[in-house]
């Protein structure tokens, strides 16, 4: 018999709830084993456990181009827009502000361009 089968939902709750803690004092327990063992076995200890992600299981494609493949380097080098993406152009800044700004990011554009403006006019007025 389930907790789901029980009709009672404070009955169901409680038993639910033993045995979350069973499970959760299990799971300690178990790692506390292996942990001692760490400790007892030194060297000869098993090896860690590796968690099974979704990377680790990745079977390898042939079809994935590899960091160093010559050809690759080779495009790339002459790619167009290498300079642009590479970070090695002029860095540009742009500031603009949609119709329906955030409050803090409408504040901080305002400040900004009131600073750009008063930089502009001060190097204007310092060239006549």
């Amino acid at each position: 018999m389930s907790a789901n089968d029980i009709r009672n939902k404070i009955v169901r709750s409680k038993v639910k709830t033993e045995m979350r803690k069973e499970k959760a004092s299990a799971k300690r327990e178990k790692r506390d084993k292996r942990k001692r063992d760490v400790e007892e076995l030194g060297k000869d200890a098993p090896p860690a456990q590796v968690p099974r992600t979704l990377e680790s299981m990745r079977e390898f494609d042939e079809t994935v181009v590899a960091a160093d493949d010559e050809e690759i380097a080779g495009e790339e080098a002459m790619d167009e827009y290498a300079e642009y993406f590479g970070g090695n152009g002029a860095q540009q800044s742009r500031l603009s502000r949609g119709t329906v700004g955030a409050g803090a990011h409408y504040l901080l554009l305002r400040a900004a361009c009131c600073v750009l403006l008063r930089w502009l006019l001060g190097a204007q007025s310092r060239q006549s």
